[in-house]
């Protein structure tokens, strides 16, 4: 006759008690919280029947299958048990958290809900069934020793924060898999590789963040959207092979990912979100698509090791300080579609030597080329009205500038300590130069005024102040207004 261990529930003068095969193993009702998972959670190796024998109520009837996982139990409600089956791991469970090692999870459970397993420090192993579709919100939640997961072939979500904190060292998301919660995997410090199935979508927010041992990622051609933070200080990351159907690239997405070499952004990302590069020291080229519309603030900061970017032909707007940092860049050309290059767009890039800006550009953000002092030449195109404040500062190898016709107003500083300068030719429709356009340009000896200019040109107080080099001004027909303070050059 087959072994049949029986659990069973007794419940007499409010002093109820828990037996496994007729051994008192608890007694009151928080020994029956405690003991009842105990028995589902530890004792199933004892078990060598696949059905245990059934008895009437107030017993409670357990079945296993062959190998000793429990598929069906009775339901632990605030201390009631009701003869049904489990199809939901509840939080509220009572087993021994500091104890319990490994997890086998049978077919009739369906879900593992909100903090199912959370704080189970000593827990190892989970091996989930088929049957399970979801794992709820930071279900295994630091659970510090965990270190291999079999996620059952039928999860379709993984929850917030799911396997926030644990040892992990691999993961393999099945293809039924299609959301990848915020903080799923974040700060799972031991990960070195994660397979993402095919039908995942999105990947959330900090959904790996502080993976900080994960070496390489492939993002799959099913995922739309990487969602913010999502490998942010992955710093261990090498590359990176993002799929085609990606359309967003989260803020901080790749965050500080110091190891970083190289990067593939899919025909389809249309938007790089803000920092989303920020701080990847070692990144050696980017190729932004032809999609790309948008490169927010940020988003490639302190690239130091960024020697050439493509940036493709659709993108509108360089976002502020979009290459800020990046020491190493030699050279950059704005495609014809950008219209803005906002603030601080290529600031202390010292390695830049040659910049063309395109003829669709209207505005040159303040501080966008300070501070470059490998700049020798740059070409601004024909359609910028405004040079903003500190453009050019501290270009200290800049030579020669063209201001073009269409620009009206070179703004303050905007040539600041350009100490190589000798010559600049002013265009037909600048009204304005402001205060310290030209302060400091110490070789600085001939400034061009083009003769179809017919209006005068107000010249700001100190605008060339310590140019004292300047020898020849043309002045063409014009007319020029000075302020008596800011005379301090030749203006025949």
């Amino acid at each position: 006759m087959p072994y049949k261990p029986k659990i069973t529930y007794t419940y007499r003068n409010q002093n109820p008690s828990l037996k496994w095969n007729n051994n008192v193993i608890g007694s009151g009702v928080g020994a029956i919280n405690r003991g009842i998972r105990s028995a589902l959670l530890h004792r199933t190796s004892d078990c060598k029947s696949s059905v245990c024998s059934t008895s009437p109520t107030p017993y409670t009837t357990f079945t296993f299958s062959k190998d000793g996982v429990i598929t069906k139990v009775t339901e632990l409600i605030q201390g009631v048990l009701t003869k049904s089956k489990i199809t939901t791991i509840r939080e509220k469970y009572g087993y021994d958290k500091n104890n319990l090692t490994k997890v086998f999870i049978g077919t009739a459970v369906t879900s593992i809900g909100k903090d199912a397993f959370a704080y189970c420090n000593n827990l190892v192993s989970v091996d989930m069934g088929d049957s399970v579709t979801s794992i709820g919100i930071g279900a295994f939640y630091e659970c510090t020793s965990l270190a291999t997961v079999n996620i059952g072939d039928n999860v379709t979500t993984i929850g917030a924060a799911a396997f926030d904190s644990c040892n992990l060292s691999s993961v393999d998301i099945p293809d039924s898999v299609t959301t990848i919660g915020n903080a799923a995997f974040y700060g799972c410090t031991s990960l070195t590789s994660v397979t993402i199935g095919d039908s995942v979508t999105t990947i959330g927010n900090n959904a790996f963040h502080t993976c900080t041992s994960l070496v390489s990622v492939t993002i799959p051609d099913s995922v739309t959207t990487i969602g913010a933070s999502t490998f942010y200080s992955c710093t261990s990351l090498a590359t990176v092979d993002i799929g085609d159907s990606v359309t967003t690239i989260g803020g901080s997405a790749f965050r500080y990912c110091a190891s970083l070499v190289s990067v593939d952004i899919g025909d389809s990302v249309k938007t790089i979100g803000d920092a989303a590069f920020y701080g990847c020291t070692s990144i050696v080229s980017v190729t932004i698509p032809d999609s790309v519309t948008t490169i927010g603030t940020f988003a490639f900061l302190g690239c130091t090791s960024l020697t050439s970017v493509t940036i493709g032909d659709s993108v509108t707007t360089i976002g502020v300080a979009v290459f800020s940092g990046c020491t190493s860049l030699v050279s950059v050309t704005i495609p014809d579609n950008v219209t803005t290059i906002e603030n601080y767009a290529f600031y202390v890039c010292t390695s830049l030597a040659t910049v063309d800006i395109g003829d669709s550009v209207t505005t040159i953000g303040n501080y966008t080329f300070s501070d470059c002092t490998s700049l020798t030449s740059v070409t601004i195109g024909d359609s910028v009205t405004t040079i903003g404040v500190g453009v050019f500062s501290g270009c200290t190898s800049l030579v020669s500038v063209t201001i073009p016709d269409s620009v009206t107003i070179i703004g303050v500083a905007a040539f600041f300590n350009c100490t190589s300068l000798t010559s600049v030719t002013i265009g037909d429709s600048v009204t304005t130069i402001e205060e310290y356009a030209f302060s400091d340009c110490t070789s600085l000896a001939t400034v061009i005024f083009s003769s179809g200019n017919a209006h005068d040109v107000s010249i700001e107080v100190n605008a060339f102040l310590n140019t004292v080099g300047v020898l020849n001004t043309q002045l063409s027909d014009k007319t020029i207004s000075v302020p008596e303070e800011g005379a301090t050059y030749p203006t025949s």
